[in-house]
């Protein structure tokens, strides 16, 4: 199949809603659809709470799916490789969940998350051009903090650790 710019059009809505039951825990849930001309509709959600039991801290969480369609580039090959006719679009699906940590004048700030994300049809590229990883996953945790320490002079450190695996366990 060969694509130009004029074959492909994708038009998207988006829609977010924040919601404070009590006064420490925001809610908020969103919607999006996609409708890609050539990859059809596609709707995903994502949910997320963040809870502030005192000044001091924040528990948060979201989940979340994702579409991606391939790119015109990668469609196409961009002139570097063969087009891929049978590429596919990405699908997400992702959790994450942390607590944030401030002193009370605001001077230190530590946060840890933890974080995965099941990825299909992964588009990945190699030498012999654009393709769908069938299955990825990723997993985690990060760690960070800040210390102010004038006005005008803070430092700040974050780790992530990653294990990223395909659907062979590579």
């Amino acid at each position: 199949t060969e694509f130009n710019n004029d074959d492909i059009a994708i038009n998207g809505f988006f829609g977010l809603y924040e919601f404070k039951p009590v006064e420490p825990l925001t809610l908020t849930g969103g919607l999006r659809v996609d409708d890609h001309e050539t990859f059809g509709s596609e709707t995903t959600g994502r949910f997320a709470a963040a809870y502030n039991p005192n000044a001091n801290l924040t528990l948060r969480a979201s989940w979340g799916q994702g579409f991606k369609a391939p790119t015109l580039i990668q469609l196409t090959g961009g002139g570097f490789t063969e087009p891929n006719p049978n590429l596919q679009p990405e699908t997400s699906e992702a959790f994450d969940a942390g607590v944030d940590w401030r002193s009370d004048d605001g001077a230190i700030q530590l946060g840890v998350t933890v974080f995965d994300t099941k990825i299909e049809d992964l588009i990945r590229f190699a030498s012999t051009g654009y393709f769908n990883e069938p299955e990825v996953e990723t997993r985690g945790v990060e760690v960070t903090s800040s210390l102010q320490l004038t006005e005008s002079l803070s430092v700040s450190a974050a780790y992530a650790y990653i294990d990223a695996e395909d659907g062979d366990g590579n």
